[in-house]
């Protein structure tokens, strides 16, 4: 059975990427501004006030801007060495983020990159510096100093790997960083019929088998049955959720969570998909 009850929205951040650009394998489109205004008003509505962004994001951070100002959003942004500007952000934003990410584990190995940020953080008095990662970061993350509170990955039910790399865990939990996931929709595939993922990811015979039944069992999509994963995990403290239009945003409210015996037949029959990374393309795992 699936759990009832009031929604929860506390663990969610709102992606932005779709805001400002055409983000995501699947996703043709930026959202239209109106669809945007809603999703403000709505998400203040429901509590959800964790937004993420960048500043290789378009023009999302000017789009925050128009909404985030008197209000009480927590936003997260992230910089690569080639579009660093803390100040440009704070102004198009009209707040100074909760946040700071490192784009990625290659802008943070720079040191004078590294220096800049934390600089700026201090600054600004900016308490959270995070690195967003992927997966195959994790050959050279071997230590991070002590500036690094947060680290943003990749999660979903088909790409659980940094979760089960006792390396990556033994780190977070000897620095006592928080986990943010993000991909939890696998940019857009897990909308899509399960056979089509599980052929396009080469997902092994026995989990797509256990998946389907606990999608036939509790009426849901591959979506929402990656969300009620991912959220119900309690290692992750923010799950990044992308958003194309202002009905997916109410579809979100609509989803459901598992029952902890279904989360555990998900743990335990887990393997990974073998290609994803091929699939996008991807040497290091961008995604």
């Amino acid at each position: 059975m699936l759990k009832k009850g009031k929604k929860k929205f506390k663990k969610v951040s709102i992606g932005t990427a779709q805001f400002g650009s055409k983000y995501g394998a699947t996703n043709k489109k930026k959202i239209i501004f109106n669809d945007i205004k809603k999703i403000f008003s709505s998400a203040k509505k429901d509590q959800i006030l964790n937004f993420d962004t960048a500043q290789d994001y378009g023009n999302a951070e000017n789009i925050i801007g128009k909404f985030s100002k008197r209000t009480n959003f927590k936003i997260t942004t992230k910089f690569n060495k080639k579009s660093f500007d803390l100040e440009k952000s704070i102004y198009n934003l009209k707040n100074v983020p909760e946040c700071v990410m490192f784009h990625s584990l290659e802008d943070y190995i720079d040191k004078k990159f590294r220096s800049r940020i934390i600089k700026f953080c201090k600054i600004y008095k900016i308490k959270d510096v995070g690195i967003s990662l992927y997966y195959n970061d994790l050959k050279y993350l071997k230590k991070v100093d002590k500036s690094i509170s947060t680290f943003q990955i990749p999660l979903n039910i088909l790409d659980q790997r940094f979760l089960f790399n006792q390396n990556f865990i033994n780190l977070v939990k000897k620095n006592k960083i928080k986990l943010e996931a993000r991909s939890v929709f696998l940019q857009g595939f897990l909308f899509k019929k399960p056979s089509y993922v599980f052929n396009k990811f080469k997902v092994s015979k026995n989990f797509s088998t256990i998946i389907m039944k606990i999608l036939k069992k509790n009426k849901i999509s591959l979506a929402e049955l990656s969300y009620s994963w991912v959220y119900s995990n309690k290692m992750i403290n923010k799950v990044v959720v992308g958003l194309n239009s202002y009905n997916h945003y109410l579809s979100l409210k609509k989803f459901k969570f598992l029952n902890k015996k279904d989360l555990i037949l998900i743990k335990k029959s887990y393997s990974h998909s073998k290609n994803i990374d091929q699939v996008f393309g991807f040497t290091n795992s961008n995604i």
